[in-house]
């Protein structure tokens, strides 16, 4: 088997091909430098001889207060980079492994199924939305086979300073002020090796529309990682708040996995406080 990965410099795309090079199927891997998918055709950068099987999409603007920035640029390239995608595997008759993301908004009754009714709260999740419809849309109309991922929220080693906790991690180890906007917000983390695991899992069982969430299945908040971390580094750390909410801020996601489990027959196999530690040993802030 040989699978294209797009974003395959990126955070989980890095991880995928690792994941994928132990279950012995080969990648062709396009990268930022390769060009830019919501203005170069992906058929251009493939060699018509070369017999590819599936395709996971990574590629794709995602940090969040960005987002709203630019909102336009968000929607615009995420967009197109899709819709370039979904055109060649239209013509090649490919198999595609899109990544969405969270795009369920705040939402009064946990954990959250994949029928939970959608509501965008950034840019971004928007975008990855309306991503979601236009593969619906190709499913439908050219009968195209197409597995949509809806991780909640992603980290491990190797993630970019920007997210939560390589922020929090960068502060402790390199004697920062220790604060955090915000103790309370609640997420559901899942590590990238189990994210990882779910894109293999769901790349080798594609017909049809098939969507599923992927996360731990419980949620922790700011203030929670904190205690973890200190707990783990056996050193109270005294983080401090600013008390600031960002906008549309949600306040407890938790996600209902049954479906990927058993169709999938995938589990995370990394808690929080394992995935913490590796991180932590890997940064030389624990033995």
């Amino acid at each position: 088997m040989t699978s294209i990965i797009t974003g395959s410099d990126g955070f989980i795309g890095r991880k995928l091909i690792e994941k994928l090079s132990k279950s012995e199927i080969e990648t062709l891997t396009l990268k930022r430098k390769d060009g830019d998918l919501s203005k170069i055709s992906l058929n251009n950068l493939i060699e018509d001889n070369i017999k590819i099987d599936r395709v996971f999409h990574l590629a794709a603007k995602t940090f969040v207060p960005h987002a709203w920035e630019k909102p336009e640029k968000f929607i615009q390239e995420n967009i197109s980079s899709t819709l370039n995608v979904l055109n060649y595997c239209r013509l090649r008759n490919v198999p595609l492994i899109y990544i969405s993301a969270y795009i369920y908004g705040d939402q009064s009754i946990l954990p959250i199924k994949e029928n939970t009714k959608i509501k965008a709260s950034n840019p971004y999740a928007q975008s990855k939305y309306l991503c979601e419809q236009i593969c619906k849309y190709y499913v439908e109309v050219f009968s195209l086979d197409i597995t949509i991922l809806r991780p909640f929220n992603v980290y491990g080693p190797g993630q970019n300073k920007n997210f939560l906790i390589p922020q929090i991690i960068d502060q402790i180890k390199n004697n920062k002020e220790l604060i955090v906007n915000s103790f309370n917000p609640k997420r559901d983390y899942i590590h990238v090796d189990d994210l990882a695991d779910a894109l293999v899992a769901a790349s080798l069982k594609i017909t049809g529309l098939q969507i599923y969430n992927i996360g731990s299945g419980s949620s922790i908040s700011v203030k929670g990682i904190i205690d973890l971390i200190e707990e783990i580094i056996n050193k109270p750390l005294g983080f401090k708040e600013k008390n600031i909410t960002r906008n549309n801020e949600l306040m407890d996601v938790v996600a209902d996995i049954s479906e990927a489990t058993a169709s999938l027959n995938w589990n995370p196999q990394l808690n929080l406080k394992s995935g913490l530690t590796q991180i932590l040993l890997q940064e030389g802030l624990c033995v």
